[in-house]
C-alpha cells in the first residue's frame, strides 16, 4: 500500500513540475515570438524604405529626361518664332504657325510631364525621411527588446534546470510502466494524473462510485479514470471530505461528463 502512495504522490508531484516547467518554456517562447515577429517588422520597414528609395531614383531619372524633352521643345518653338515667315508669303507662313502650334502643345506636355515627375519626387523624398525614422526608430525598439528577451532567455533557462534537477529523483522513483504511460499522456497534450475533487476526476469530471473512493483509499493498486484513462490522485487530506461528499451507500457514478 505504502508502495502505491508513494507512486501516486511521485506523479502527482511530477506532473506539477512539469506544469511549471512547460509554463516557464511557453513564457520564453512567446517572448522569442514577439522578437521574431519585431525583427519581421523591422524587415518589412527597411523593404518599404528601399522600394520608395529604388522609385524615387526612377522618378529622378525621368524627371531628367522630361526636362532635355521640354528644352528641345523650347527650342523648336524659339527656332520657329525666329523666322522670317512674313517675307516667305503666306502659304509658308501658315505651315510655320501650324508647326508652332504643334510644337506649342508638346512643349505643354513636357512642362505638364516635368511639374507631375517634381511634385511625386517631392513626395517620395518625405516619404523616404519618413521612412527611414520609422525603420531606425523600429531596429532601435529590436535591440532594446532583443536585450531583454536575451536576458529572459538565459533566465528561462537556468530555471528549466533547476526544475530538472528537482523533477529527476522524482522520475526516477515511478516505475517504468507508469512513467512510460505518463510520457504517453505528455506527448498527447494530455495530464497524465488527474486529482479527485467531489468524487470527480478533474480532468474530465467523470462521477466516481463509492467503491471507486474505497480503492483510491486502500491504495492497493494505482487507480484510473474509467473515462478518460487518468490515473486518479486523491489528497491525503481531503480523505474525509471525500467520504463525506460521497454519502453513505453510494455506488452510482454521480453524474459527469466523459472526457
Amino acid at each position: 500500500m505504502a508502495v502505491v502512495r508513494d507512486q501516486l504522490e511521485a506523479l502527482w508531484r511530477l506532473q506539477q513540475l512539469d506544469v511549471e516547467i512547460d509554463a516557464v518554456a511557453a513564457r520564453a517562447a512567446r517572448i522569442e515570438g514577439e522578437r521574431r515577429a519585431r525583427a519581421a517588422a523591422v524587415e518589412s520597414r527597411a523593404a518599404i524604405l528601399a522600394e520608395a528609395q529604388q522609385r524615387l531614383k526612377t522618378v529622378e531619372f525621368d524627371r531628367r529626361s522630361a526636362e532635355k524633352d521640354l528644352a528641345a521643345q523650347e527650342a523648336a518653338v524659339r527656332k520657329i518664332k525666329s523666322r522670317e515667315a512674313l517675307s516667305a508669303g503666306a502659304a509658308v507662313y501658315a505651315a510655320r504657325e501650324k508647326d508652332l502650334a504643334k510644337e506649342r502643345q508638346r512643349l505643354s506636355v513636357a512642362e505638364t510631364r516635368v511639374l507631375s515627375l517634381m511634385e511625386e519626387a517631392d513626395k517620395l523624398r518625405e516619404s523616404t525621411v519618413t521612412l527611414t525614422r520609422e525603420r531606425d526608430q523600429a531596429a532601435e525598439a529590436l535591440a532594446a527588446f532583443s536585450r531583454e528577451s536575451a536576458a529572459a532567455a538565459e533566465a528561462a533557462t537556468a530555471e528549466i534546470a533547476k526544475l530538472g534537477e528537482r523533477r529527476a529523483p522524482i522520475a526516477a522513483a515511478v516505475s517504468a510502466d507508469w512513467l512510460a504511460r505518463y510520457d504517453r499522456f505528455r506527448e498527447k497534450g494530455k495530464r497524465a494524473v488527474a486529482e479527485v475533487r467531489a468524487h470527480h476526476c478533474a480532468a474530465c469530471d467523470a462521477g466516481l462510485t463509492l467503491r471507486d473512493l474505497g480503492a483510491l483509499l486502500d491504495a492497493k493498486t494505482v487507480q484510473t479514470c474509467r473515462a478518460c484513462g487518468c490515473v486518479l490522485y486523491l489528497d491525503p487530506a481531503r480523505a474525509a471530505e471525500e467520504l463525506r461528499l460521497s454519502g453513505a451507500g453510494a455506488e452510482k457514478p454521480a453524474p459527469g461528463k466523459p472526457g
